[in-house]
């Protein structure tokens, strides 16, 4: 794939999983499943069209993390948290060597978001995402459009002078951490 693209002025790595684990179930099956989807895949995509010259001047580059990669909210999240942490630091890292090349690299980490991993999970009622969302200052999860909102602005001109930062888009959770 990294051979077809010509040249690219912006990309969105947007893979994750979630595999609930607290700490004493960890399995390396475990952890090489999250570790390899939300951690790995968007790394070596970056790297690959990063050492092949794919980006253009000025080019912008936005992973998505998680405010569980910044802020500890569910013990049993052990693994979704240490990979959206290790994307956190490596965003910061990767923003260092790009901008040499005038590439911006950044993330956006949503809290909850009414999505279908969200809705299909089988061990969530509907009852229990209602009590959890009051605990958000905002009262509410989030949309998909107002995190695809912060990923146009990382994206787009606007955010020029914005590199190696997270975009916490989570209603006001984290500021209770």
């Amino acid at each position: 794939m990294i051979e077809l693209v010509s040249r690219l002025d912006g990309l969105v790595s947007n893979a994750g999983i979630v595999e609930f684990s607290p700490v004493d179930f960890i399995t390396s099956e475990k952890l090489k499943k999250v570790f390899d989807i939300n951690f790995s895949a968007g790394i070596e995509l970056f790297e690959g069209l990063f050492s092949g010259d794919k980006f253009n001047d000025g080019a912008s580059v936005v992973f998505t993390s998680s405010v569980d990669g910044n802020y500890c909210f569910t013990q049993g999240n052990a693994v979704y948290s240490a990979s959206k942490a290790a994307l956190n630091e490596y965003v910061r890292r990767s923003a260092l060597k790009a901008a040499n090349k005038n590439i911006r690299v950044n993330c956006v980490c949503p809290g909850m978001i009414e999505t279908n991993l969200l809705r299909n999970n089988k061990s969530l009622t509907p009852e229990i995402l209602q009590e959890d969302a009051k605990k958000y200052p905002l009262k509410r999860y989030g949309k998909p459009e107002e995190v695809a909102a912060g990923i146009i602005y990382l994206l787009s001109g606007a955010s020029s002078y914005v590199t190696g930062t997270d975009l916490i888009i989570d209603g006001g959770i984290s500021i209770k951490h």
